[in-house]
């Protein structure tokens, strides 16, 4: 919509409505690149997250409804049968928080401690052969399964995003639906939620699964398993936020 300026109104007035047009334009692109660079949408969206008080992630969780977010380590994981998790927050519809994490802290944050679920993987201080630059590194990925989209973010000011908003639980083909036929109470009995595409210890691949996830979203955004792509999120300041819709 065009905001037309009478050249009789105020200065005041032109001032603010040619910024309230601008702003608005802003956000239109920024709704239009959901992988975009540094905007003052995307300024304005961080004014609201917690501080980033050290290393750690920024959890918000963006459902309608209370959720916990469980945090675990690569080598407590063991593939979805850790006994606990590393720490948990539980979060009101729309909150938000920091979580405090060691810098060498290498791992995924999940919705609830069951499988399958998405996963959002992380490392807050990357010092491998493949970076070696001390940034923590992100992606999320739905090899384990899918309970809803999520949004990793960088937060040293860079505006670096990825991940993925569309639920894709919608129109899913019956087989790719997870059932929990092992009756584990590690597995989930949540309706809507999508097998693993890998395979784990409750079974193999679902090829349903596999196949509608790769239909409905691009591997530069989410990781999916195989030798695709994932475009990487990195924060200098080894800080990053997640979104959980």
């Amino acid at each position: 919509m065009s905001v037309l300026i009478s050249y009789s109104a105020s200065g005041t007035l032109k001032s603010f409505l040619s910024f309230v047009f601008v702003l608005s334009s802003v956000f239109r692109l920024a709704d239009a690149a959901p992988t975009s660079s540094l905007t003052l949408a995307s300024l304005l969206y961080r004014r609201g997250d917690p501080t980033c008080a050290g290393p750690g992630i920024v959890v918000k969780n963006k459902s309608s409804g209370k959720q916990t977010f469980h945090f675990y380590k690569n080598d407590a994981a063991d593939y979805g049968q850790a006994t606990s998790s590393f720490t948990s927050v539980t979060l009101a519809a729309g909150g938000a928080q920091f979580v405090s994490l060691p810098l060498d802290f290498k791992g995924h944050v999940q919705r609830g401690d069951k499988l399958p679920c998405t996963w959002v993987e992380f490392q807050l201080n990357d010092e491998s052969t493949k970076y070696h630059d001390k940034k923590a590194h992100g992606d999320v990925s739905i090899e384990q399964g899918y309970d809803g989209a999520a949004i990793i973010r960088a937060m040293d000011g860079s505006g670096i995003r990825n991940g993925f908003k569309k639920d894709i639980s919608i129109g899913a083909p019956h087989e790719a639906f997870f059932r929990n036929l092992v009756h584990s109470d590690k597995l989930t009995n949540k309706p809507n939620v999508l097998d693993t595409i890998m395979g784990n210890w409750w079974g193999g691949a679902n090829r349903w699964a596999m196949d509608w996830a790769h239909s409905q979203l691009d591997h530069k955004n989410v990781y999916m398993g195989g030798e695709e792509a994932t475009e990487d999120v990195a924060s200098a300041n080894h800080c990053m936020a997640v979104d959980f819709y």
